[in-house]
């Protein structure tokens, strides 16, 4: 059979991209930021092994009987688990603070697993694909299962996306169903032409636009000060609380900027709120802090072992010096409230 690859290749370069600017723009972390990161890793993984095994299949005697049997089970479970991945990371969007019921688990877990037996025993039972003693690659009997179970996942997906509509943005939605609609299609036209390797383009293209629309790092940032927002700020602590986690906050505000502001001017008043900003990011490091609102600012920490006395002293030590803005030079203070909760001493 000869494959058209133009498309894989053109899904592997649009991942690749994706993946580099979702890691150097890395958001914060979260439960669902996670799943996208193992979303677009699968996916990368996927296109990957799907042009390595078109190469394999092409050129049979490259490979052994079992090294073929490896490499395209290795590329089915990858590309199948992108659909199952996809489906719990719009479950976990849309549930927010209500629990993840049994039969969502179930719902997550049952189609994915068969897919793993069935994939995982192929090179006993060639249900899902067969190696000839030629080395071909021919199609199980069963194989349409694998197909099956990804529709299970995209319709799932969209049934969920409707019910909690609300919970998304216009935008978002569009994301969501074109998203649903657009694989589910694909996924008939891939089943209709095996030799038209069309699905890891619709899926990638699927992945940058939930990039764009619902994970995007932009969220969750204060651009003009280089921290994150109060909304990331929020998120991070609901889902500690959720998932019982210890962690601990360290308020801070920095006295008399109104002053400032009415004296010398909103600019020059932002100009050294940014410098306080650079401040707590050197001595809390970037991914801690995060900024509320006027002149007050957090940093959250989730670590047991945060040197709390070594953050204050170099908040304390730089505050002793002047901050500057054009030509105003002016020394600042800074008050501190530092609690935190324990599920585990509860």
């Amino acid at each position: 059979m000869n494959y058209i690859i133009h498309y894989d290749v053109a899904a592997l370069v649009i991942t690749l991209a994706i993946t580099l600017h979702f890691f150097y723009k890395k958001s914060i972390d979260t439960y669902q930021s996670k799943l996208f990161s193992f979303l677009i890793g699968l996916e990368l993984v996927s296109c990957a092994m799907d042009l390595v095994t078109m190469y394999t299949i092409g050129h049979p005697q490259v490979l052994s009987k079992a090294g073929h049997y490896l490499l395209n089970g290795v590329y089915l479970l990858t590309f199948n688990a992108t659909s199952a991945v996809y489906f719990a990371y719009i479950v976990n969007s849309v549930k927010k603070k209500r629990k993840i019921k049994l039969y969502e688990k179930v719902l997550m877990l049952a189609p994915f697993c068969i897919d793993v037996l069935m994939t995982v025993s192929t090179p006993f039972t060639n249900f899902i694909f067969m190696i000839t003693d030629e080395n071909e690659y021919v199609h199980g009997a069963l194989f349409f299962i694998l197909y099956a179970n990804a529709m299970i996942y995209v319709l799932a997906s969209q049934v969920y996306s409707f019910i909690y509509r609300r919970i998304f943005t216009r935008g978002q939605q569009a994301v969501v169903y074109t998203y649903t609609i657009s694989t589910f299609l694909v996924l008939i036209v891939q089943m209709m032409f095996p030799n038209l390797m069309i699905a890891q383009f619709a899926v990638s293209i699927a992945v940058m636009l939930i990039y764009l629309s619902l994970e995007n790092p932009q969220d969750y940032s204060e651009r003009e000060l280089g921290t994150y927002n109060v909304r990331a700020f929020e998120k991070i602590l609901l889902e500690n609380i959720e998932h019982e986690k210890q962690f601990k906050v360290f308020a801070v505000e920095l006295s008399g900027m109104q002053y400032i502001s009415e004296t010398i001017g909103t600019v020059s008043a932002n100009r050294i709120l940014k410098q306080f900003a650079e401040c707590l990011i050197e001595a809390a490091g970037k991914r801690k802090v995060f900024y509320l609102s006027g002149n007050r600012f957090a940093i959250v920490s989730e670590s047991r072992k945060e040197l709390w006395g070594d953050v204050v002293r170099r908040i304390r030590e730089r505050c002793e010096q002047p901050f500057y803005s054009d030509s105003v030079a002016l020394t600042q203070a800074a008050f501190y409230l530092c609690g935190g909760i324990n599920p585990a001493a509860e």
